[in-house]
């Protein structure tokens, strides 16, 4: 059995288990590493199966998200591998457990817990920052959590990663160095990379750490039950508290110069809506209707929610925490929630234009109870250009041709036209002067005459049919044929 004179790294104790655990336990004999490794962690450290493997990662794997070439094991670790040993194999495992002991005597600084080797690597971390929200500043990291951060505790109970994670828009980069410092995290851990969603690539900020008490904290404030779609835990009110947590939220949900934010989660949007009793409805997206620089965490397979907040709630949002995400920092009027309201209702310049040309821009302006400049300054920001149809073009789409106007007119006169059609007398004599149409109201006697068209037509028909049958054939009484018969001289 060898002892290594060099157990110095966590990677030098591995080693020196992976080779001499098996001389005394002949279970672990002609293993590969792969299974060596497997039941060495769960037999000697009492944890899953890849618990040595995932620290081999950590230690060798530059891409990996914990990579921590120093990584020690904590007293804790030890002390159990050390009693599990001492009592499974007795005095023969004297110079593994003097190997451990090596271990610890040289590094002297071993956290007695994995979970506080944080504060190794990031020694000015407030770990306790999100115990109580008790300030602005705390409530609104938090809401920013909410919306662009996320916790990971992994897959495998033995080994919980406690890990917390934020990822933006590379062009917010500084509004991350902002959080690092209010939390105590050093910004030069603030990674870039390119991400590929919905078949577009996107540019990212980003900082991943592990802390189990912020970790814990952050859970146990809702962010997970957040994620999976419910209400927020905070009880939301009209003070500093709540507006600055709501402008967390905003400052990654929230479209740029407007009032609106946009979430998979329905059920926070209908909380904040009951709470500060906005009137505007919540709306259905798709995801290709947000604004680009949100579409890089939304999934296509998620529904999308908007709603538009109460410009009064906004800009007590905005004066609740001035260090917000500078870029959407704005004061916001009454018209412009009237605008972002009427957007919502008429939803695209297609559907704008088709009211338009229906009613008209002041039947229009009165039907959605706005005044006429906020539809016209509406038309011109969607570069609608369209005036009212006028009844003579409606009443051309609705005849469709110059004929079927002619039938329409000989069959019920002109003022029973104009009634079935819904237009006005004037309107139909317009065209009728457009289209060039002299035609009178006909007798049953004289549309019947056009419909046969002479009098050999007639006298062939009634070789096979007689008058009342083809009376009933073309609609008309029997005495109506037989006074055209008579007229004919048949």
């Amino acid at each position: 059995m060898n002892i290594n004179s060099h157990t110095n790294t966590t990677l030098d104790l591995i080693n020196d288990l992976l080779q001499n655990v098996p001389e005394i336990d002949d279970q672990f004999k002609n293993l590969s590493k792969t299974k060596l490794l497997e039941n060495i962690s769960i037999m000697i450290f009492n944890k899953g199966k890849h618990f040595l493997k995932h620290i081999l990662s950590k230690i060798r794997n530059l891409n990996n998200p914990d990579y921590n070439p120093n990584y020690k094991f904590s007293i804790k670790v030890l002390k159990i591998a050390e009693e599990i040993i001492k009592e499974k194999y007795g005095p023969s495992s004297e110079l593994v457990l003097k190997n451990i002991e090596k271990f610890r005597y040289v590094n002297r600084d071993l956290k007695n817990d994995f979970h506080e080797q944080w504060r190794k690597y990031n020694p000015n971390l407030k770990s306790r920052f999100f115990k109580c929200l008790d300030t602005a500043e705390k409530t609104y990291w938090f809401g920013f959590l909410c919306s662009d951060g996320s916790i990971t505790s992994g897959n495998d109970p033995s080994r919980k990663r406690y890990q917390i994670s934020i990822e933006i828009s590379k062009k917010d980069r500084s509004h991350l160095v902002k959080f690092c410092r209010a939390v105590g995290l050093n910004p030069t851990k603030i990674g870039e990379r390119t991400k590929i969603l919905n078949n577009k690539k996107h540019r990212l900020g980003y900082i991943i750490f592990t802390c189990k008490p912020m970790f814990q904290d952050i859970e146990n404030l809702g962010l997970r039950e957040f994620k999976e779609g419910n209400e927020l835990k905070f009880n939301l009110k009209n003070n500093n508290l709540s507006y600055a947590l709501l402008l967390g939220i905003y400052d990654g949900d929230g479209k740029e110069g407007r009032t609106i934010i946009y979430s998979t989660n329905y059920s926070v949007l209908l909380q904040i809506k009951n709470v500060y009793k906005i009137k505007t409805e919540i709306r259905k997206r798709e995801v290709d209707e947000i604004p680009e620089d949100l579409k890089f965490k939304i999934k296509r397979t998620k529904p999308i929610y908007e709603i538009a907040l109460n410009p009064n709630l906004l800009n007590n949002m905005m004066n609740s925490y001035h260090n917000s995400l500078a870029r959407k920092r704005k004061r916001f009027s009454e018209q412009l929630h009237v605008m972002e309201t009427i957007k919502n209702k008429i939803r695209s310049p297609e559907v704008l234009e088709k009211l338009i040309k229906t009613h008209g821009k002041e039947k229009l302006a009165k039907m959605l109870n706005i005044s006429f400049y906020t539809l016209h300054k509406l038309s011109i920001e969607w570069d609608v250009n369209v005036k009212k149809i006028s009844a003579v073009e409606k009443l051309k789409a609705k005849v469709e041709t110059k004929e079927n106007l002619i039938n329409m007119i000989e069959t019920n006169g002109k003022e029973k036209t104009a009634k079935e059609l819904k237009i006005g007398y004037k309107t139909l004599l317009n065209l009728m002067d457009e289209w060039n149409i002299n035609t009178i109201f006909l007798t049953k006697r004289e549309l019947l005459k056009n419909k046969i068209g002479s009098k050999e037509n007639l006298e062939g028909l009634l070789r096979n049919s007689s008058l009342t049958q083809l009376a009933k054939k073309y609609g008309v009484g029997r005495n109506t044929l037989k006074r055209l018969y008579d007229e004919w001289e048949i």
